[in-house]
């Protein structure tokens, strides 16, 4: 027997607890059913039923109970507006029984249109075939019926009241009135929309955005393969909270079955957020795919972004960009440009699946015309030029930027939807122009060129964010965008983390990415108040064995205060005891700030020193300096070499823009390696490798040493390194510097070594070995004259 849904399978018949038929109603989703308030009952109170639900369409469902839900109720009013019921069931529809399609009856004047009905001694039903006049009645709130349904034999009459009347494939109103009369007959409808305006939750149902109303095959199946979901496990509440709020109305307060959960998903669009979600806590797994084949199958779809702007370009727009790519600096060389126009037809045929033949002349111009020409036919193509472009190719004054902004401007790629955009926008134009220019900046390429912008530019600031393609492995750059802005505002830190989880969801990014950002987002942003206090020694030049001391306090870099300068050599011994004592002062002076860190700018004969085991004293205890705030060590070479300061300004730029965690970043060379320092400084000088990690110190050499490892670190530009002084400790090291990556950023070492070197050295002797060596380009420890540091006001209570 055939259980497919037939094209009524929403209509409704509705009796009393006695088998009198009482009237029709239209099925519009798994457990409701419209039909008019007179039909159940004359009185204005909500009648308490039950009412037996019948299915005359299906062959095979059972007649069920139903009552009016307490929000279902609107009696005929003074002026005749209203009378309007719903009728909720709890028992689960048959596989040939579906809700209606719904649509607006109000714009429907003179289409076809047909209504089942039961009038009295016609329990099985018949058609009645008509016109749809024009709206009449108190604000319009009815339609008039004309043509068959008010003239000929199966005339509406009492019987067919509630019963849905079918434009098309869509019920578009529900039957409340008939006039009957010598001279005139008339027939009358209440269209979905005003019903939608009484009853809330019709709204989404009738909207076309929404993809229609879930099928009960569609649910049965969807909800099969939720079974044994570990997401549903462990973040069915966040699941809940994150649906759209009409959904979770109808849901309800927890705790929550699941079946109802997938019951109250009742369009199509409802569902797909729903199914997105989970499978954005599930990861990817096979129960994540056997889910969306699901949806696939039953004709759910995804929700799309705003339309992409074409590329189709102004006569004014082809001069801009022909000057924009005519004045970038490498496009003018003639070799990097056929670099690039190799690189350019090799990404459209990897990505694009199309080919594409660039010819290189000495006429930039003319090379830029002809790869405008060639571009414009294969939609994207323009944009993949573009980001083909090696990043230190995109340095500022290379005038990559001002083509960045022609191309934006010509072909934006949208990702988000036009909700999703708006309500992004209304977050980002209450916050700070300082958070929002360090959130741009944190999001795009390090070498890349950005335009200052303001909160009242949030909406093009967000546009052009959204437009930049991101690596395959890489989460989107608009929710790094916002995942930093959450990290600065902890007043839209939960509005924003929802946006983001949501928004992520639907473009099929997983939980555990976003999560990983998210841990990662604090230590991506250095604070600039930072304290930092900046000790060098330089060694005398008669009297190698004994050296000035200097002592800075920076914060941030914006302000600075000497502490120490001498101008006669000492021991090492005598300037330990000297750090010791400037310490207390600088802590005052910054008010104890728990991120106080140390760091000592060394010669190379110094570079073994083990700086974090020097003593300090306090009226307690001795201890050492390293297992109280991070120490870092410092090349005094590298601050007086101009020669290395490009290549190392690189190289620590790439380190603060890290944006995920990854171990390979980190070379490691074995204490026992035989590779020359040359091979050495060829590995390092790759973007990928941000840290040299060695498994032995480097040798104690003088001030002018022969190369090494450490020399080709520093020649490289590495900004980061880090040596375990005892080399039995080599393995140790690696391993726990792999699962640190793993974790966190290069950048982070900093703390994690600070945090290593605060355990028991009895329990962590790998602690009390590491040396770490971290060069910061953007500020240079000299001692200055420069703006006095004070301590801040104490407040008193």
């Amino acid at each position: 027997m055939d259980t497919q849904p037939s094209a009524g399978a929403w209509q409704v018949r509705i009796s009393d607890q006695h088998g009198q038929v009482l009237g029709c109603g239209v099925l519009v989703s798994h457990r409701d059913v419209i039909t008019c308030a007179h039909v159940l009952s004359t009185q204005k109170k909500r009648p308490t039923g039950p009412f037996v639900l019948h299915f005359p369409r299906s062959a095979t469902a059972t007649d069920t109970v139903a009552e009016v839900v307490q929000d279902g109720w609107v009696p005929i009013g003074p002026n005749g507006q209203g009378d309007i019921a719903v009728l909720r069931f709890a028992t689960s529809l048959a596989a040939d029984v579906a809700p209606a399609t719904l649509g607006k009856g109000r714009d429907k004047q003179g289409r076809s249109a047909k209504v089942f009905g039961h009038p009295r001694g016609v329990d099985h039903g018949v058609w009645s075939d008509g016109r749809i006049a024009d709206t009449v009645g108190p604000a319009n709130e009815l339609v008039q019926l004309s043509g068959g349904m008010a003239r000929h034999n199966e005339r509406i009459e009492r019987g067919f009241s509630g019963g849905g009347v079918l434009v098309g494939d869509r019920v578009v109103g529900i039957v409340v009135s008939s006039v009957t009369g010598s001279e005139r007959v008339a027939a009358f409808m209440i269209p979905m929309e005003v019903v939608a305006g009484r009853w809330s939750p019709l709204a989404r149902m009738l909207d076309d955005h929404n993809g229609g109303l879930v099928t009960p095959a569609a649910a049965h199946h969807v909800l099969g393969q939720l079974d044994g979901s570990e997401a549903l496990l462990h973040h069915q509440e966040r699941i809940v909270a994150l649906l759209p709020a009409d959904v979770r109305a109808e849901i309800g307060p927890p705790p929550h079955s699941l079946a109802h959960i997938v019951d109250s998903c009742r369009t199509r669009q409802d569902l797909r957020r729903f199914a997105d979600l989970v499978k954005y806590f599930e990861g990817p797994t096979a129960l994540a795919e056997a889910l969306e084949t699901a949806l696939d199958r039953h004709g759910v779809p995804r929700e799309t972004p705003s339309a992409e702007t074409p590329d189709v370009l102004t006569a004014n727009q082809v001069r801009n960009l022909t000057d924009a790519l005519a004045h970038m600096r490498y496009f003018l060389d003639l070799a990097t440009r056929r670099v690039y126009f190799e690189t350019f037809a090799r990404r459209v045929r990897d990505k694009l699946h199309r080919e594409v033949t660039l010819a290189v002349s000495n006429d930039v111009y003319a090379d830029a015309r002809n790869l405008i020409e060639v571009c414009l036919p294969i939609a994207g193509s323009l944009r993949l030029f573009v980001d083909g472009i090696p990043p230190a190719d995109r340095t500022q004054g290379t005038g990559f930027g001002e083509l960045m902004l022609v191309v934006e401007q010509i072909c934006i790629e949208r990702i988000l939807t036009d909700g999703e955009r708006d309500e992004l926008v209304a977050q980002a134009s209450t916050a700070p122009d300082d958070v929002l220019n360090a959130a741009q900046r944190a999001c795009v390429d390090p070498f890349e060129s950005v335009a200052t912008a303001d909160r009242t530019q949030a909406d093009q600031l967000v546009r052009r964010i959204e437009s930049l393609s991101s690596r395959a492995d890489q989460l989107p750059r608009i929710i790094q965008f916002t995942e930093h802005l959450a990290a600065s505002l902890p007043e839209l830190r939960s509005a924003l983390h929802d946006w983001g989880d949501r928004v992520s969801a639907r473009l099929g990014a997983h939980y555990v990415d976003v999560a990983t950002l998210r841990r990662s987002v604090p230590s991506l942003t250095v604070p600039l108040e930072r304290p930092v206090m900046s000790v060098q020694l330089v060694p005398d030049s008669i009297d190698r064995s004994q050296f000035l001391l200097a002592i800075v306090l920076d914060r941030g870099g914006a302000a600075r205060r000497q502490l120490v300068a001498s101008d006669q050599p000492q021991p090492l011994d005598e300037l330990i005891r000297k750090v010791d004592a400037t310490i207390d002062r600088a802590l005052e002076i910054v008010d104890y700030d728990d991120t106080f860190m140390i760091e000592v700018a060394v010669p190379r004969s110094l570079v073994t020193e083990p700086v974090d085991t020097w003593p300090i004293t306090d009226n307690f205890l001795e201890d050492q300096i390293g297992r109280r705030f991070p120490v870092v060590l410092r090349s005094l070479e590298r601050m007086r070499e101009p020669k290395v300061r490009s290549q190392w300004r690189k190289k620590w730029k790439l380190a603060q823009a890290q944006r995920d965690p990854d171990p390979s970043a980190m070379h490691f060379l074995g204490h026992a390696s035989t590779d020359t320092p040359l091979m050495v400084r060829e590995t390092l000088r790759g973007d990928e490798k941000l840290l040299l990690a060695m498994g032995g110190p480097p040798a104690r050499q003088p001030d002018k040493p022969a190369p090494d490892a450490y020399a080709a670190a520093l020649s490289a530009g590495i900004a980061y390194l880090l040596w375990v002084r005892d080399p039995e400790l080599e393995g140790t090291m690696r391993t726990r510097l792999e699962e640190a990556l793993a974790e966190r950023p290069v950048r982070a070492l900093v703390d994690v070594v600070a945090a290593w070197r605060a355990a028991d050295a009895a329990d962590d002797p790998l602690a009390a070995e590491l040396t770490l060596m971290v060069c910061d380009e953007e500020r240079t420890p000299t001692p200055s004259s420069g703006p006095d540091l004070n301590a801040p006001t104490r407040r008193r209570s």
